[in-house]
């Protein structure tokens, strides 16, 4: 490869209880080319734990490692720069459900791209997983999720370019170059977003946006009910007006076009409710006095007592009356009969 010296470059792999998964094929590729394969094979060590290994004598450089064994493990990559004899310990995973993407990016200046950011967005323009660019424009991507479209995405800004959405439904592992001068690779367009309802008398906000960046100072046409007029964006990329009809509302920007439709504000009369007057007839039910609420079992008790001491103090009373008249009115009869007795004796 032109270098006046090689490197050592020796991969173990084991599963992710650490036990050593011999005759695993280790495979080492520039770009998407492979230029060495080895079995890794047991190597014992005294004192140390079998490992298998594989051996490879390499130029020094960016390389990718992909790793094939079976129909239960998935193809696994990783991707390394030799700059000196170096020895890495690989893990497979079993049964992975998921996938990863490897590639190079691809530029008349690819140190431009070196140590950036490669994003995977979903249809929504929303990052799902990112990783930086290593040496001579290498990336890996893991954890994609099988059965989804997504895209890539470099750059930021005016130098932001979309790929082609892709998707690849099994687990394992895909090749994807990033060619920046194709045409596959677009710009991304400027976007007008408003709100499709909104509430007479609130704020409508506006959004010119290109891809994630705000576009400021954008000049929209806003066309409302009570006429027209122009709204300028500010550094957030938004404008705003007053929702002060209802109706429609639309907004115009260069061939871009956003409406709204905002509803009428009506206010809340305190309802009045009047009785229901209704004839009386035979089955209607006549209003009844209110009685007054029965006494509680004490205060009947208490008006027991006091009616019984007062009866029984009367009982008491009458009884000492009859007594003493009988005591002064018996006892003097019983003298006049004595007299009466002794005057007809005599």
């Amino acid at each position: 490869m032109g270098f006046a010296y090689s490197l050592q470059l020796n991969i173990t792999v084991q599963d992710k209880d650490g036990d050593a998964l011999d005759n695993t094929t280790v495979e080492i590729l520039k770009a998407n080319q492979v230029v060495a394969s080895k079995d890794a094979i047991i190597v014992k060590r005294l004192g140390v734990k079998e490992m298998a290994r594989a051996e490879f004598t390499l130029d020094p450089g960016a390389y990718f490692v992909r790793l094939k064994r079976g129909i239960y493990y998935p193809i696994h990559v990783y991707q390394t720069t030799l700059k000196k004899s170096t020895e890495i310990n690989y893990v497979m995973i079993q049964n992975m459900p998921t996938y990863s993407i490897y590639g190079k990016i691809l530029d008349a200046n690819p140190q431009k791209w070196i140590g950036q950011m490669i994003y995977v967005i979903d249809n929504n323009d929303a990052k799902a997983r990112e990783a930086k660019v290593q040496e001579e424009g290498y990336y890996v991507i893991s954890a994609m999720a099988p059965g989804v479209q997504y895209r890539l995405k470099m750059g930021e800004g005016n130098d932001r370019k979309i790929s082609a959405p892709f998707t690849y439904n099994e687990p394992g592992a895909y090749y994807l170059e990033m060619n920046m001068s194709q045409e596959i690779f677009v710009e991304q367009k400027e976007a007008i977003s408003a709100p499709t309802y909104a509430d007479q008398l609130s704020k409508i906000n506006v959004f010119i946006r290109k891809g994630d960046v705000a576009v400021a100072g954008a000049q929209i046409k806003a066309t409302t009910p009570a006429g027209q007029l122009t709204i300028t964006t500010n550094e957030n990329g938004m404008a705003s007006v007053q929702a002060a009809s209802a109706g429609n509302y639309s907004f115009e920007y260069k061939d871009l076009i956003a409406s709204t439709i905002v509803s009428a504000r009506y206010e809340t009369l305190p309802q009045v409710i009047k009785p229901v007057e209704q004839e009386p007839n035979e089955t209607q039910v006549q209003p009844q006095t209110q009685s007054p609420a029965p006494a509680s079992n004490n205060t009947l008790l208490f008006g027991a007592g006091i009616a019984g001491l007062v009866i029984g103090s009367a009982i008491v009373l009458g009884i000492i009356v009859v007594g003493l008249i009988a005591y002064f009115l018996l006892p003097k009869k019983g003298k006049k009969e004595k007299g009466k007795d002794a005057a007809h004796k005599k």
